[in-house]
């Protein structure tokens, strides 16, 4: 243990490559020494909270890490439970969406008021894949999570695009004005659900939520102005029921959703930091009294069960 403390010491400041080759020439033949130098580095948090002036926080980054690291900006224990979190929270996402396309289909091949949109019988298949993944036991990684992610908005982004396009063109091939009006309507609609959805249900700075959200609140525009740019139908009846501009739905969706996102995720951080005390993680409250209260914890270092008392 002398043994395991002194290369500890030596290697605890070291980039990732330089504290490789330190492990490789000072623990050759001492898998052990090795195998508990390691625990101790992974079990060491280093991070630094960042926090400005509204006492906001703005990222987390540890000093300590090479840059080029895809983790470098997060503590290894806030990655883990940011993984098991953002897991949880695409499973569900996932599950909402897969279920919502497949009553929509299921409506749409009962009734014949309903046309059937078969571009939802591609995007069925990839979210059921997409959920697979999610729910297996392999582990995943931060980066392999946000692919995810972005593999599941982007179906359904592209379902409601297409959509979108299909019934305002058809409304205006047959001169519906009604269902023209009807079908700028939803599409406004679906995408503020949607963009409302994802901010309550992914875990994101708010920052990130901002940089995707307001892009995709832009779509709705960008196919409403192309469809009137191409056909002078739709231009006229649109610029008659310009009923949006007063509220913009989809931009106040964002608004609301970035907000949500951004105190979802202080609020992640406060927790993370009243969990975490010097090297001890905090578990269940035992007991409190007039001076304190005393909580369940364990050592991350000797991974031993223990108490603390804390004194107000």
């Amino acid at each position: 243990y002398a043994q395991v403390k002194q290369i500890f010491h030596a290697v605890v400041d070291l980039p990732s490559n330089e504290r490789n080759e330190y492990l490789n020439q000072h623990c050759a033949g001492r898998d052990d020494v090795r195998s508990e130098v390691e625990t101790l580095l992974l079990h060491h948090d280093p991070a630094t909270i960042v926090v400005d002036s509204g006492s906001v926080v703005t990222h987390i980054v540890d000093h300590r890490v090479e840059q080029d690291d895809a983790l470098a900006h997060l503590s290894p224990s806030f990655v883990a439970e940011l993984l098991e979190l953002l897991r949880v929270r695409l499973v569900g996402l996932a599950s909402l969406l897969l279920a919502a396309m497949v009553v929509s289909l299921l409506v749409t091949l009962i009734s014949p008021a309903f046309r059937v949109q078969w571009n939802q019988i591609g995007v069925i298949p990839a979210l059921l894949a997409c959920l697979i993944c999610l729910r297996g036991r392999w582990s995943l990684s931060l980066v392999q999570m946000r692919c995810l992610e972005a593999v599941i908005m982007t179906t359904v982004c592209v379902l409601l695009t297409t959509g979108d396009v299909y019934e305002m063109m058809r409304a205006s091939d047959e001169r519906n004005i009604p269902d023209l009006v009807g079908a700028s309507t939803w599409s406004f609609m679906r995408w503020s659900v949607l963009i409302l959805v994802y901010g309550l249900f992914v875990p994101n700075a708010g920052k990130r939520a901002a940089m995707i959200l307001f892009p995709v609140a832009m779509v709705p525009y960008a196919i409403r102005y192309a469809v009137r740019w191409g056909d002078p139908l739709v231009d006229a009846v649109l610029t008659e029921w310009a009923y949006d501009r007063p509220l913009p739905m989809p931009f106040f969706a964002a608004a609301a959703a970035v907000y949500a996102s951004h105190l979802f995720f202080t609020n992640r951080i406060a927790t993370y930091r009243a969990r975490h005390f010097a090297q001890y993680r905090l578990g269940r409250l035992l007991g409190k009294g007039g001076m304190g209260e005393v909580y369940e914890a364990r050592h991350n270092l000797l991974k031993r069960s223990c108490a603390i008392k804390l004194i107000r």
